[in-house]
């Protein structure tokens, strides 16, 4: 990662999570094809929390904001406590006050509720 602030990359993201062989694997409708229940890979958790908060204070010492690709909680919160600018996709309880105490800015995944409402068309946002 310093080699590529040295020539000048504007920000950094890596993936604090990921799901096991989700892109390899994937099945119609999220099913697994022997029992028709929902098939959900485990999730990865590729560094540990000292890599990470290595990973941010590089990025800091460069002047270069710093984004997690984080889905699952364990991430989430590690990616919080290692003071990352944003985390894209989180979810949970616990691990939206990790990045409420920890100044962290949450970016969401709004095309998710496309999936679970319907197209734009079909889904009115109230206030």
């Amino acid at each position: 990662m310093r080699g590529r602030l040295c020539v000048g990359v504007d920000d950094v993201k890596f993936y604090a999570d990921y799901r096991k062989r989700e892109l390899r694997f994937r099945h119609r409708n999220g099913l697994c094809p022997a029992n028709s229940v929902p098939c959900r890979r485990p999730q990865v958790l590729p560094f540990t929390q000292s890599e990470i908060d290595a990973m941010v204070a590089e990025a800091r010492s460069a002047n270069s904001p710093i984004a997690a690709h984080a889905s699952g909680a364990a991430a989430v919160i590690m990616a919080a406590k290692a003071g990352v600018t944003t985390i894209e996709h989180g979810s949970g309880d616990e691990a939206l006050q990790a990045m409420k105490d920890s100044g962290v800015i949450f970016v969401s995944t709004l095309a998710v509720l496309e999936i679970f409402l319907g197209s734009r068309d079909q889904v009115s946002l109230r206030r």
